[in-house]
């Protein structure tokens, strides 16, 4: 995916994940607002009639506040949906070897494709450590070899993206709901929203694992040469002093020692 969304040639410029997280979002609500619920609000019927220059002006500025907007949403979002985005995330992975048979086929193909077994065991993930240990490794990447997780900034921005909806279709049940709709359509997006929230924190577990995989191939690499060290699990204190390892080398070849 490109890294960044352009509006024009020289213009308006923002990356593909700014866009994803906070953009998209404000420009879906400010499309609702005007194409769905112009009629219910008196000072917007004006864009019917008036002249393609205030249109321009209108849209353009319009445009402008799609971010800040989505900014705002991405705020409330978190501050209502975080929690679930990471404990849930958490909860699966800690119980992952203890599902039955449903849950073992449903989410088959992610544990494949993400070793997610095999990553809990060889980094001993439990309820206790499980984000200290992520939070390690994934700033430790982040900061040092961001070209080996380019593609975590599309998971980041898609991932926001499904809680914002999640959060503006609870919403707008709550408000259609309040307002004397019947409790069908309340029940139905409210589905929507809980929909998104989960696609929401499975992204959350590509992204967490999508860290553990390159950094536990980062382990093997170091320790391919050393039969002493043990490659099928790795003790929290080995994974600081491989860290620190690494962060010493890096140091030393930008100051050149």
């Amino acid at each position: 995916m490109k890294e960044t969304f352009e509006i024009s040639r020289q213009g308006l410029k923002l990356s593909y994940r700014r866009f994803l997280s906070d953009t998209a979002i404000g420009l879906s609500i400010i499309a609702i607002i005007i194409f769905v619920f112009t009629d219910s609000f008196s000072y917007l019927h004006f864009i019917k009639n008036s002249t393609i220059a205030d249109k321009t002006f209108f849209y353009t500025l319009m445009l402008m506040l799609a971010t800040p907007l989505g900014l705002l949403v991405n705020i409330s979002s978190w501050i209502l949906f975080g929690f679930f985005q990471y404990y849930l995330a958490m909860d699966f992975v800690v119980q992952c070897q203890n599902m039955g048979i449903i849950g073992r086929f449903i989410f088959f193909s992610t544990e494949k494709k993400y070793r997610i077994i095999e990553m809990c065991e060889f980094f001993q993930l439990n309820q206790n450590n499980f984000y200290r240990i992520v939070k390690k490794i994934e700033s430790f990447l982040d900061s040092f070899i961001p070209a080996s997780i380019s593609y975590k900034n599309d998971l980041i921005g898609m991932r926001i993206f499904y809680r914002n909806v999640s959060f503006v279709l609870l919403i707008t049940a709550i408000a259609l709901f309040s307002k004397g709709y019947n409790i069908t359509t309340f029940i139905l997006i409210l589905s929507f929203s809980i929909f998104f929230l989960i696609a929401n924190v499975i992204l959350n577990i590509y992204y967490i694992f999508f860290h553990l995989i390159k950094f536990h191939q980062l382990l093997l690499a170091e320790r391919s040469g050393n039969d002493e060290l043990n490659t099928n699990v790795i003790s929290e204190i080995e994974i600081d002093l491989f860290i620190n390892k690494m962060l010493l080398y890096y140091f030393r070849e930008e100051i050149n020692i």
